[in-house]
């Protein structure tokens, strides 16, 4: 197989090319390329490269990932696209004005230059970061996990999509109303700020919180699994995942309509609330139950092994699960049914029958009788009658 020559292979370009593709050819260097005036997309990606020549000022995107880039050259005005990642990086250039993606996660970076306006989506993730920029208002997506962060600068309203976790942050600041998506977990939370209205995902499990605030009516996944919480809040109607498990709950909330998955393994449960018509999927396992709701018809998933009710139904089969269940269930209702007889006929007696006829059977309510009857138009009889 002939060696390719990049010398041979760029000379016999012509200028007017507006692509060039030079990615997994074991390049080590790349000879200068402003003579292409043209040129919008550069692949350079999977070489060898430790820099690049110099940007001519017409190129759009950079794909220069995976090498062994230790610096960038300047970037040229009109660079719309740049992705940086899986190299040596220690800096990065100034970011020019019309620049829109960034990708510069898995390098060495300490820190950034400032965002330039119109950036939408920033990939920093898997640096040695301990503090961001502030955040220019058209980004829309922060991916900056698996850094050292210990705080977050304030949300730009735009921003939709954060991925801050596996850091150490100790705070949240306060989330902007069009964010939709928080991944915070796997970092020191202690508690997290009041849930914007549009948030639809939220991941703060791993953290040591002890109350989560009340969940905003569009959230549809809750993961606040691995964490110190001893109760959860209402659930909106919307929520469709719910993951607790690995924590300190004794019982939880009534399980709103829509819910779909229910993981609450792990936890001091002693009781599970009436399960909703669409939940399909219920962990239950290593808690305190010793019994089961009545199974719904749509649940397809269910581990409940490792609680008192498993050594009694003894099965992993649903149908033979919810039989035993229904007979369990009459056996309790007869149960307490004729444990409590005795107390029940005494509470009917001494709290509404004994009041009743002690009202209506007391000489003061025949004397009440005699006395409206001022005129003397009744018999006594009849009075005596309706006094009987």
């Amino acid at each position: 197989m002939t060696e390719f020559c990049i010398e041979t292979y760029i000379n016999g370009l012509p200028e007017n090319i507006d692509i060039i593709k030079v990615n997994g050819r074991q390049l080590n260097y790349l000879p200068d390329l402003t003579r292409f005036k043209n040129l919008k997309e550069l692949y350079c990606y999977n070489n060898q490269l430790t820099e690049l020549p110099t940007l001519n000022e017409n190129l759009q995107e950079l794909h220069c990932y995976n090498n062994q880039l230790v610096v960038l050259p300047s970037l040229n005005s009109n660079l719309q696209k740049l992705f940086c990642h899986n190299n040596q990086l220690v800096v990065l250039p100034s970011l020019n004005s019309n620049l829109q993606i960034l990708h510069c996660y898995n390098n060495q970076l300490v820190v950034l230059p400032s965002l330039n306006t119109n950036l939408d989506t920033l990939c920093c993730n898997n640096n040695q970061l301990v503090v961001l920029p502030s955040l220019n208002e058209n980004l829309q997506k922060l991916y900056c996990y698996n850094n050292q962060l210990v705080v977050l600068p304030s949300l730009n309203e735009n921003l939709q999509k954060l991925y801050c976790y596996n850091n150490q942050l100790v705070v949240l600041p306060s989330l902007n109303e069009n964010l939709q998506i928080l991944h915070c977990y796997n970092n020191q939370l202690v508690v997290l700020p009041s849930l914007n209205t549009n948030l639809d995902t939220l991941c703060c499990n791993n953290n040591h919180l002890t109350l989560i605030p009340s969940l905003n009516e569009n959230l549809k996944v809750l993961n606040c699994s691995n964490s110190q919480l001893v109760a959860l809040p209402s659930l909106n109607s919307n929520l469709q995942e719910l993951y607790c498990y690995n924590s300190q709950l004794t019982s939880l909330p009534s399980l709103n309509e829509n819910l779909h998955v229910l993981f609450c393994n792990n936890n001091q449960l002693t009781f599970l609330p009436t399960l909703n018509v669409n939940l399909r999927k219920l962990h239950c396992q290593h808690n305190q139950l010793a019994s089961l709701p009545t199974l719904n018809v749509n649940l397809q998933e269910l581990y409940y092994n490792n609680n008192l009710i498993y050594e009694i139904i003894d099965s992993n089969n649903l149908f033979i699960i919810n039989n035993k269940l229904q007979i369990l269930h009459k056996f309790c209702n007869l149960y307490y049914c004729l444990k409590f007889k005795t107390q029940f006929r005494d509470f009917l007696w001494k709290k509404i029958r004994e009041p009743k006829i002690m009202k209506k059977y007391h000489p003061s309510y025949l004397n009440k009788l005699l006395i409206d009857d001022v005129e003397g138009t009744e018999d006594l009889d009849m009075v005596l009658n309706s006094w009987l």
